[in-house]
């Protein structure tokens, strides 16, 4: 999700001709159509800085979008930021939040401010769904809540900070920080664990280490620990009189 705002973000500077940017990549390069619209741009020569006002950045291929009142970019610097009504969308999310700021030297992407996190599962075109696995949970409607986003789209990591809640229709799960481990494809929760599920079981704990790479998934927790779980018990049948 980061990683598409990034590229619009890039992808609209690129066209404006300006000092080469290094867009990130995966394996291969490709090109990207990044259609913008804006009220209007102003460029200082002295601050060398690109200010765009009202409007939004749209990765075709991606079918994705972020609106903002103000983008400004730094040519000496080399960061962007984007702030005012600031919503990302595409498909599978809609995120929103006060301030996104990127640098572009160092990699680094940041939502800060109060940051809302709306993603909607859809199965992939061509490729079977999971009927097992931890990642079957996280197939409904899925909200987070977190004061702060760090991203280093580098590296894939991520950095979810001031009291993360996540949330599904009949699940739910908080915790005071949250790493995301793309290559790893490992999740770290830490400080004061919580999670319910739908069955009305609970755990808490001081940390969570989840793994999710599909047939080596595993949980490891450390404490203490405590919570509530549900024992099924059969009912013994009263002989009749």
């Amino acid at each position: 999700m980061m990683k598409k705002i990034v590229f619009l973000l890039i992808g609209m500077l690129a066209l404006l001709s300006l000092p080469p940017v290094t867009v990130p990549q995966e394996d291969k390069e490709e090109e990207r159509d990044i259609e913008f619209r804006f009220e209007k741009a102003r460029y200082d020569h002295k601050a060398k800085t690109y200010t765009f006002t009202k409007g939004e950045l749209v990765d075709v291929k991606e079918k994705a979008k972020v609106q903002a009142e103000e983008i400004v970019y730094s040519e000496e610097t080399e960061k962007a930021t984007a702030q005012g009504n600031l919503e990302f969308s595409d498909e599978e999310n809609v995120i929103t939040a006060p301030l996104l700021s990127v640098d572009l030297k160092e990699k680094i992407a940041i939502l800060e401010g109060g940051v809302s996190i709306v993603n909607i599962h859809k199965p992939k075109e061509g490729k079977e769904e999971r009927k097992e696995g931890l990642k079957k949970y996280w197939k409904e409607k899925t909200l987070l809540n977190c004061q702060k986003v760090t991203y280093n789209y580098k590296d894939k990591v991520a950095h979810l900070d001031g009291k993360v809640f996540i949330s599904q229709e009949d699940k739910e799960l908080t915790a005071n920080k949250v790493i995301w481990l793309g290559k790893e494809e490992k999740i770290i929760l830490e400080g004061d664990v919580f999670f319910k599920d739908d069955k009305g079981q609970t755990l808490r704990c001081s940390k969570m280490v989840i793994y999710t790479k599909e047939d080596n998934e595993w949980i490891d927790i450390e404490g203490p620990l405590s919570g509530i779980f549900k024992l099924k018990e059969k009912k013994e049948e009263t002989p009749s009189q």
